[in-house]
């Protein structure tokens, strides 16, 4: 059995965001890692976008003031 990781329910409230609002896109997973996933959405007038989506838990950037 596979286990839950933290990142699928940080994927999966953006996807619902989306969808609840536009309930007629199609997302298809494109690319999945560790930590990112990439969706094609499709839209009903036949437009292409691509969500990129990272999950991070520690900050890089250690400048005062900075948020990501």
């Amino acid at each position: 059995m596979s286990k839950l990781k933290l990142s699928n329910f940080y994927y999966g409230a953006v996807l619902n965001a989306i969808l609840e609002k536009n309930p007629e896109f199609s997302p298809t997973l494109v690319l999945y890692d560790d930590n990112r996933q990439a969706y094609k959405i499709l839209t009903e007038y036949n437009e292409n976008y691509i969500l990129f989506l990272k999950y991070a838990t520690s900050r890089n950037c250690k400048k005062n003031g900075y948020n990501s």
